[in-house]
């Protein structure tokens, strides 16, 4: 719950917000490491991914400069680099439940190798989220878990 207050202060109240950003950046894509990597709870992965679905969903993701869609962005390649290899092999979390269980939100799937969208809450149409460019990197790339003080 406090993961989704404080991305609703960000996305909605940008520069009331902005001194939190680089912090809470640094600490939710820590704690997402450690959901995708190690398997371990709590699963931040999925709130986060819930509040940054819809963005994945449109054309405007990977274009633009703003915060959620750089985040966007850095999520979709997670989604495609760093979780579909493992969701392929049909990895599990720590407590044996499978990481697309636990770590995908109700109104995202995955099927057939691609990450489907639903709108309207899980009732409405569904869009595929496009894979990221050829040649892109993880989104895990250059955080260090080993000195990671997150209390996510």
């Amino acid at each position: 719950m406090i993961l989704h207050q404080l991305l609703d202060g960000m996305l909605h109240q940008e520069n009331y917000k902005e001194g939190y950003r680089s912090p809470f950046e640094k600490r939710i894509w820590e704690q997402v490491a450690k959901n995708v990597t190690q398997r371990y709870y709590p699963a931040a992965l999925r709130t986060y991914l819930a509040s940054l679905s819809y963005y994945l969903s449109g054309k405007e993701v990977g274009t633009g400069t703003g915060w959620v869609v750089q985040q966007a962005e850095r999520m979709r390649r997670l989604l495609y680099i760093d979780l579909k290899p493992l969701l392929d092999k049909e990895e599990k979390m720590a407590n044996d439940e499978l990481m697309k269980d636990a770590l995908l939100p109700d109104h995202l799937d995955y099927k057939d190798g691609k990450f489907i969208y639903t709108f309207g809450f899980g009732k409405g149409p569904q869009q595929e989220i496009v894979e990221p460019p050829s040649g892109s990197t993880s989104a895990l790339g250059g955080i260090d878990l080993e000195n990671s003080k997150s209390l996510l």
